[in-house]
């Protein structure tokens, strides 16, 4: 119960199990309260699961965060991709079916980012950048890309997860960090048709996997 400055109550200690809480207020005016646990759930969704959903985020492009609360991601994956190719074919083929090309890239990359459980966030010049929540998900969707590129193009690509800070940009959700920035640049000197995989991902200790990484086109930095 919710009562006036100097009122007391004694509140009830809360068990283990689970809870079916009551609030009254005797306040003359409105107020705000959250409730919290601290321990964690699996039937929890955060803000960083939903957001990284490229269902949620094209049926809901409303529901992002405040522009003036950004928050705070301890743990996320992203996935940086950018096509390569050789200046011999950009001569043969001309700018405007290169161009197609790599929309088409852009279309198979959020099909698979979004059957993984990922989002596309991004596209920056000829590559994309996806986050998710589990990074086997971004080494799987990473490497089904890798099996269904045809030439001319061919991918580089890089896997690298830490802390990141998601905010709210014109009524879009954007991420930003340090580790944004190092994702794209691990994806810029990785080789062609390979997956660049950094030690957090490798070796995960902030951002640990759910089930065991995978091993195949993969390397640490």
């Amino acid at each position: 119960m919710l009562m006036p400055s100097g009122s007391t109550f004694e509140p009830e200690a809360l068990g283990d199990r689970e809870q079916l809480i009551t609030i009254s207020s005797e306040l003359e005016r409105d107020i705000v309260l959250r409730v919290e646990r601290t321990t964690s759930h699996d039937d929890v969704v955060t803000a960083a699961q939903t957001t990284s959903l490229e269902n949620f985020r094209r049926l809901f492009p409303n529901e992002v965060v405040g522009t003036d609360r950004p928050a705070s991601l301890r743990c996320v994956y992203f996935l940086a991709s950018e096509a390569v190719f050789d200046d011999s074919i950009l001569r043969i083929i001309g700018d405007n079916e290169l161009y197609g090309e790599i929309q088409k890239l852009f279309e198979r990359l959020r099909a698979m980012v979004a059957d993984h459980g990922g989002s596309l966030v991004k596209t920056i010049g000829n590559g994309g950048l996806a986050v998710f929540v589990d990074g086997n998900d971004a080494l799987e969707a990473g490497q089904k890309l890798l099996n269904t590129i045809s030439s001319p193009l061919q991918i580089r690509a890089a896997i690298h997860s830490e802390s990141a800070v998601l905010a709210n940009v014109n009524g879009t959700v954007e991420y930003f960090g340090k580790t944004v920035q190092e994702t794209l640049e691990h994806a810029k000197h990785g080789e062609p048709d390979s997956i660049l995989i950094t030690q957090g991902v490798a070796a995960p200790s902030i951002c640990p996997l759910q089930r065991d990484p995978l091993t195949s086109s993969s390397g640490n930095c």
